[in-house]
């Protein structure tokens, strides 16, 4: 796993189904609140034993997880409306 503060960059994730040069595609990307309350964006990669990773927790320090975009389910509604507002800031 990964966090991203970069909206932008999580935006071009999302627009490239999880594709970004030269990395591995990921299996989910998901946006949530940090304890100080701030937006970021967290990639999931596919397990070590091909077993994808497709739910992000709550816990004290992941707060409000929103599915963006996953291998199994695509762009999500709240992933559509994360690439429109954060595209081009």
């Amino acid at each position: 796993m990964s966090t991203l503060d970069d909206k932008q960059l999580v935006a071009q994730l999302i627009q490239n189904e999880g594709r970004y040069p030269d990395d591995p595609q990921v299996a989910a990307i998901y946006s949530y609140r940090n304890p100080e309350g701030y937006l970021l964006g967290k990639i999931i990669y596919p397990g070590n034993e091909g077993i994808q990773v497709q739910e992000l927790i709550t816990s004290p320090f992941v707060r409000n997880p929103t599915l963006l975009w996953s291998q199994k389910t695509g762009i999500t509604p709240a992933g559509k409306n994360w690439v429109e507002t954060f595209k081009t800031l």
